[in-house]
């Protein structure tokens, strides 16, 4: 079963198939229920505490369905959507070694990349960079050793909606990545000028339940357990989504951690949205189909 996060619509058909409903009895239940579930003020700590037992009654659902599938929502800076029909979605060490966009601009700049010793090694213009000298604790988190978490894996957000600016500055303009090596070599243009080139996507891919980890749980939760966490989510963010008079943006947007050696083939992109920075909110303002 997918759960399908990319607007209300097929969040919507989603709950139908995995509550064995239909369409008319989840908006029937979400006019009833939607204000309640709000003043809960769910997040990543009290979102336990949504009782599905409710929702399965009303739908008279004996058996929730295993969700074995889930929409990931990523933002990307990408010259156009071409580079993102072409490309994979990498994690770090596998954009930065294999022929991609940003490995090019990298290279035009005097950067090379290794992995040896599941740590990424970066020499400019020929010269080993020591990120210690550069006293660059984000860079050495970012490329593994010691004191990294080594994570090299692809982040999103759970759903396709709108966010507060501050909420997500560092994953526009230009690739994080970038940003940090920029602030390394007191050299802005590094990340400006490939800024200058990017539009700002949100890429909706699907990806295997397998594969994903929740913000702010055990990577070895059951999946069962993570089941019935994005059913949570899900029942909370529809929610907000369909009562006019709360904005969309103070609904609870969990981050989705891919495992750290899992790449998106670009077979299982499913849309590419379109984003605009508008009065401090980071909007989608359209969306097209793979």
């Amino acid at each position: 079963m997918l759960l399908n996060t990319i607007n209300s619509e097929v969040l919507i058909k989603s709950l139908a198939d995995i509550l064995c409903s239909d369409r008319k009895t989840i908006i029937k239940f979400f006019n009833e229920k939607a204000k309640d579930i709000i003043n809960e003020h769910y997040n990543e700590f009290t979102i336990d505490h949504l009782n599905l037992d409710i929702i399965k009654k009303y739908c008279n659902c004996s058996k929730i369905q295993s969700i074995d599938e889930v929409v990931v929502n990523h933002i990307a800076p990408r010259k156009s959507n071409n580079s993102l029909k072409l490309e994979d979605i990498m994690t770090l060490p596998q954009v930065l070694l294999s022929d991609t966009e940003l490995s090019r601009y990298l290279d035009k700049r005097g950067f090379v990349f290794e992995f040896v010793d599941n740590k990424i090694v970066c020499k400019h213009h020929g010269e080993f960079v020591d990120w210690n000298n550069l006293r660059q604790s984000n860079m050495i988190m970012r490329f593994g050793g010691q004191y990294s978490l080594y994570d090299f894996n692809v982040n999103g957000y759970l759903f396709a909606t709108e966010w507060l600016l501050n909420s997500c500055r560092g994953w526009l303009g230009s690739p994080e990545i970038l940003k940090s090596i920029s602030s390394a070599f007191n050299d802005h243009s590094i990340a400006d000028d490939y800024a200058e080139r990017c539009q700002n996507y949100l890429i909706s891919f699907m990806v295997g339940l397998e594969n994903v980890d929740l913000e702010c749980r055990d990577v070895s939760i059951s999946a069962g357990e993570k089941n019935d966490l994005l059913l949570k989510y899900s029942i909370n963010a529809l929610a907000h989504w369909l009562t006019e008079e709360k904005h969309i943006t103070d609904c609870y947007n969990p981050i989705i951690m891919l495992k750290r050696d899992y790449t998106v083939p670009k077979k299982d992109i499913l849309a590419f949205h379109h984003l605009k920075v508008e009065n401090n909110r980071v909007k989608v303002i359209a969306w097209e189909d793979k």
